[in-house]
């Protein structure tokens, strides 16, 4: 019976895994469209890379989640707080819409990070094709090259993701050896 638990409780879990995954993916698909990946063709490349990357990620994530469980959790949380960003931004605009960071507006912060995961993948794809500069990849919609981008901006995505995670382990563990040293309170509250 504890088998039949422990794979229906792996399930669940993945299931988690895979709404973060579409969630880090979306603001991707939104910039590759208004790049101009909009063809069937473009989508299913893009669709098969993406549910390639959520398998993958999210298999691993899953796997290994015994053996490395405090680096999970706080992989979970940059899962979450990745796709955050932007609709905390927006959420956020209106408050702070007088407010500049060097002529770039909040909402932008949020933004940046899946720009320049898109434009990178691209850019290798195209320097891959040996594309002149005035052509675009979005202009051969080609199957296999956008998937190929599509992988690799997952890969980058990945990668923030898991960076993340190693800021807030690194944030957990500074704040612990700052109460350990009696600089923080135990509690925020009283």
């Amino acid at each position: 019976m504890l088998a039949q638990t422990s794979e229906h409780e792996r399930a669940g879990e993945f299931g988690w895994w895979a709404l973060r995954g579409l969630l880090c993916a979306a603001p991707s698909a939104g910039w590759a469209v208004l790049a101009g990946f909009n063809r069937p063709a473009d989508w299913a490349a893009m669709t098969l890379g993406t549910l390639g990357w959520i398998a993958g990620f999210g298999g691993l994530a899953v796997a290994t989640q015994a053996r490395v469980p405090g680096f999970m959790r706080s992989l979970k949380m940059s899962a979450w707080i990745k796709p955050a960003a932007i609709p905390l931004g927006l959420l956020g605009l209106p408050l702070v819409s007088g407010l500049k960071l060097a002529g770039v507006s909040w909402l932008a912060l949020g933004l940046v990070p899946d720009l320049w995961a898109g434009i990178g993948s691209i850019g290798l794809v195209e320097r891959l094709v040996g594309l002149a500069p005035e052509l675009s990849l979005a202009s051969h919609h080609a199957f296999g090259w956008t998937l190929l981008a599509t992988l690799i901006q997952g890969a980058f995505v990945a990668a923030m993701v898991v960076a993340g995670a190693f800021v807030l382990v690194g944030g957990q563990r500074l704040w612990q050896a700052g109460r350990a040293a009696g600089l923080f309170p135990a509690r925020l509250t009283g």
